[in-house]
């Protein structure tokens, strides 16, 4: 409890294990700021305000200091101690004085001298909501005015300056005049402060609190100050000295233009604005006295606080209680007995007819009332899985129950669309250009400089984790993933890595050598040694579980990108494709062996999915999260030994027929308005950052501003997306996905290939193909699947015994989302399977020619989504219409001048090195793939 206030020549001050407000608020994706007055002690710097949770300060330490042109940053604090220590009898009755002036740690006595110290700190206020206009991160600026505080040294308690004194001559007493100028420039400070708010489009969407951190002080130590009727002064436990001046203002009050007649005590500011901010009561610590007021503030709802704790001062024994309409106040009436008399208790007259009020403006924080927190987001990403490799579209012969209840239960996307050789999210189709993808002994990766999801995500407060694959470029640490926005990593950096040793072999071509070396990562420490024998989707799984547990009852949300090895071959020594025997044994009706192995992978990709839904359940965060699952390109199939299945779509990984570039995705959140449908609408996986980016402001985007105590609040529906670079390609997709709105993708760009040349775009429903059909010198341009199936429209297939206990047991998401009551009937499920599957013009797979190497292709793929009928060949330009199909006259011209138009725009790769580095390989750094070009590695 308070006994006396901190004085500038005593060791003490807040202790800097006690957490405070802004520590509070920055864990939730604030930037403070504080202003003027600190007062909380600085005898050492643990003390200062920037190193308890403010990111800058600009104003003084102490408790008081002179506001006049003379001497007014100097601040004179009179020793009289009597410590038993005699190191300190020299302080005994002496007089120390000295400047009291910071920005941030650095003195600022000299720039600031002269300047009236209200003026000082509403022209910083409002430069600082000036300069956080349009920044995603919500604000806290705390402003803690000196007024009318006394602050004069050599007898000049009351100072301001003169034109604005003169103001007030017909007040006689001339100190009561000097403290009207300076209670005036402290009311225009608030009004510059609303002015700066409704100037930078802020003021509609922000809470305003103004609040005394006191009573006034009468006619004792120089000052002016009115209670005026309510009895005592500053430093006293009756009214005067403890009931305050209050208000709060904002859009958000549902009932404003009234007064509040509840209790409420200054403690329950931070707990309220917590839970404006999203917080979630329950993770403050237990001890805090303070209460959420915010029903009360905005609906009139009775106060919670029955009583208040005014003081118990351990020193003098003086307490006083409030309870109900009941109060009681015992102990000494005076408080620093030289100075206040027990007469100076009773009751102050004003002079005039004016009645004034010692206020400390505190523009307590930018707020909003939240009726969630901001949502977690988990991406999970599969690497090379195929069009019918999950239930969802048809397929049965390897059981995919978590993936499909995920789908089922959210929202299936149809056509949605990725790049032909691993895609990126928020990685724009024109920029950068795909062309191959990253190799580990060359020297190149995405630029540094170009911000991804997690650096947008960790702006709003978000804590990133990754784990899994990376192949974003490792050559320097710069391209690591903890550099790019990721608090953690666990995995790999390559392309690809054994399942088992977590080796990459690497066939240089340029170099006649192969490189071999482990590729396992905590952060930047290799653990090859420590993972050796384990199975890397296990692995991540595991790791991601961990992530979600740790994370249960943090206030940050949570952004968790796990990106899969599975099903992309991986195995060194000719064994391309890798699972646990045991869970191979699960398909031995699957007679291809190798078909069969690629099961056992799918199979442990699927109870992955189910492991996470059920560790955000565990932890309690499942019902505030987001969860997408995509594939980063099409499926391979019988080449480069793997068995992936994107029948019946045409092509395979690395084409632009729709096998390639057409994939698996879906998403499902408690947040989606409208779940358990097929989204037919374009998507393009670029835009899941500004989809993501929206949600994660959902509960609000704050920008504060601060006068002592008080906070301005805007708020939002979301992650302002104008506030994302210009240059990004995706769109916010979020009207469609959860309310079923049109999409708002007209076209997608499907790749320019800045080395073959070959491009591809989807505009409406019709396709263009040019360039060559060759990937990697081998022909891919026919149809890619299960070597069961009899056509390409077969879209059931049977479920064997094993299988129907497998889904039975297994099915881990759908489990828990049937629980929630999430997951949809059985015959909800069946329906949307068969809407979510694609039917093909014809059974077979003999189409009409396309060669875009010669001539473009063009398809209808309203009615060909399979790629067989080429418009270009089986509709001469000159017919306006044949087979029933239409086919506009200037169509092709339209689509070569879009193609056209973004290859204009386009953005090279960046490529640091295009040669193959001999220096990268692994047998002259330990054996292990590591950022080569740095030189200190150990």
């Amino acid at each position: 409890m308070q006994t006396s206030v901190i004085s500038n020549d005593r060791w003490r001050g807040l202790d800097p294990h006690e957490r405070i407000l802004p520590e509070f608020l920055n864990a939730l994706g604030y930037a403070s700021h504080a202003v003027g007055k600190w007062h909380l002690g600085f005898c050492r710097r643990a003390f200062a305000p920037t190193r308890r949770g403010f990111s800058s300060h600009f104003g003084y330490w102490g408790r008081t200091r002179t506001t006049s042109a003379i001497g007014w940053k100097r601040i004179a604090a009179l020793c009289s101690t009597h410590d038993n220590n005699n190191y300190f009898a020299f302080l005994q009755n002496m007089t120390m004085t000295g400047w009291d002036m910071r920005e941030d740690l650095k003195p600022a006595a000299n720039e600031t001298a002269g300047k009236y110290s209200k003026t000082l700190f509403t022209d910083r206020a409002v430069e600082i909501i000036r300069g956080h206009r349009g920044e995603t991160r919500p604000l806290f600026l705390y402003f803690a005015h000196l007024a009318p505080h006394i602050g004069g040294t050599s007898g000049e308690p009351l100072q301001a300056p003169e034109d604005i004194v003169a103001h007030f001559s017909y007040i006689q007493d001339p100190k009561r005049r000097i403290y009207a100028g300076m209670l005036n420039l402290l009311d225009q400070s608030v009004g510059r402060i609303v002015s700066a708010l409704q100037e930078n489009e802020m003021l509609e969407n922000s809470v305003l609190v103004f609040t005394s951190d006191n009573g006034g002080v009468g006619d004792v130590e120089g000052s002016r100050g009115n209670n005026f009727p309510l009895r005592g002064m500053k430093g006293t436990l009756f009214e005067a000295g403890v009931r305050a001046v209050g208000a709060i203002w904002s859009p958000l009050i549902e009932k404003p233009q009234r007064v509040f007649q509840g209790l409420m005590h200054i403690s329950d500011w931070l707990p309220t604005i917590y839970h404006l901010a999203g917080g979630n009561m329950s993770d403050l610590p237990p001890q805090l006295d303070g209460l959420n007021m915010w029903p009360s503030l905005s609906r009139d709802e009775p106060s919670l606080r029955k009583e208040v704790l005014l003081n118990i001062d351990p020193t003098t024994s003086s307490k006083a209680l409030m309870a109900g309409m009941y109060k009681t106040v015992s102990g000494t009436r005076a408080t620093r007995a030289d100075l206040i008399n027990s007469t100076r208790l009773a009751f102050m007259p004003p002079d005039c007819s004016m009645l004034y009020v010692c206020v400390v403006f505190l523009a307590i924080a930018s707020l909003v009332d939240s009726a969630r927190v901001q949502p977690h987001a988990v991406v999970i990403v599969a690497d090379d899985l195929g069009w019918r490799d999950v239930g969802f579209h048809g397929s049965s012969s390897i059981p995919t129950p978590n993936i499909d209840s995920l789908a089922y239960s959210g929202v299936i996307l149809h056509n949605y669309y990725v790049q032909p050789l691993h895609a990126v999210e928020g990685c724009p189709p024109h920029g950068p250009i795909t062309s191959y993808v990253i190799t580990n002994p060359r020297c190149w990766g995405l630029d540094p400089l170009e911000r991804i999801l997690p650096e947008y995500l960790n702006a709003l407060g978000y804590a990133s984790h990754a784990v899994g694959k990376w192949h974003l470029g490792f050559c320097r640490r710069a391209f690591a993933p903890t550099r790019r926005g990721f608090a953690s990593h666990f995995g790999y950096w390559g392309s690809h890595q054994d399942y088992f040793s977590h080796q990459m072999e690497e066939e240089c071509s340029t170099l006649y050598m192969t490189m071999t070396g482990w590729d396992m990562r905590e952060d930047l420490k290799p653990v090859a040694n420590e993972t050796a024998g384990k199975y890397s989707t296990t692995l991540f799984t595991d790791r991601a579980v961990e992530i979600i547990q740790g994370h249960r009852g943090e206030r940050r949300p949570l952004f968790l990108y796990l990106a899969h090895l599975a099903p992309h071959v991986g195995g060194t020594s000719g064994e391309p494709l890798q699972a646990p025997e045991d869970i191979v044994a699960r398909f031995s009706y699957i007679q291809d062996p190798k078909r069969r192995i690629y099961a056992g992978m799918l199979t442990l990709l699927d109870q992955s999915v189910g492991r996470i839904v059920s560790a955000l359940q565990e932890s309690e965060m499942l019902e505030n999260s987001v969860l997408v699952f995509t594939s980063d390109n099409g499926g391979v199939g019988d080449v480069e030994g793997s068995r992936g299945n994107n029948f019946p779509l045409r092509g395979m990984k690395g084409t632009l027929f729709e096998g390639g570039v057409r994939a698996v995705g879906t998403i499902w959140s408690p947040l989606i308005e409208k779940p358990q449908r097929v989204f037919q609408g374009l998507m393009h996986i670029s835009d899941w950052l500004p989809t993501i980016y929206h949600l994660a402001g959902n509960n609000l985007s704050i920008l504060c501003l601060n006068l002592k105590n008080s906070i301005a609040i805007r708020s939002s529906t979301g992650g302002n997306v104008s506030d994302l670079p210009p240059q990004l390609d995706g769109l916010n997709m979020w009207p469609s996905l959860s309310r079923g709105e049109p999409s708002l993708r007209g076209e997608v760009l499907l790749n320019i290939d800045p080395i073959t040349g070959s491009k591809a775009l989807r505009a409406g429903k019709y396709k263009i193909i040019t360039g060559p059909r060759v990937v990697r010198d081998v022909e891919l341009y026919g149809w890619y699947g299960d070597p069961g199936a009899l056509n390409l429209n077969e879209t059931t297939q049977p479920l064997y015994e094993g299988t129907l206990e497998y889904l039975k047991e297994n099915d881990f998401t759908g489990a828990t989302l049937g629980d929630l009551g999430y997951l949809p009937s059985e015959e909800k499920q069946e329906m949307l399977r068969k809407e979510a599957a694609v039917t093909c013009l014809r059974d077979e797979t003999n189409p009409t020619a396309c060669d875009p190497s010669q001539v473009p292709c063009v398809f209808d793929l309203s009615v060909d989504p399979c790629e067989q009928m080429n418009l270009v060949e089986l509709c001469p330009k000159a017919e306006s219409e044949r087979n029933g199909h239409f086919w506009p006259p200037d169509l092709l011209g339209f689509l070569e001048s879009r193609l056209l138009s973004y290859e204009e725009s386009k953005v090279p790769p960046l490529i640091l090195n295009v040669s193959e580095d001999p220096n990268a390989d692994p047998s002259l750094w330990h054996g292990m793939w590591t950022y080569w070009l740095d030189n200190d590695i150990p």
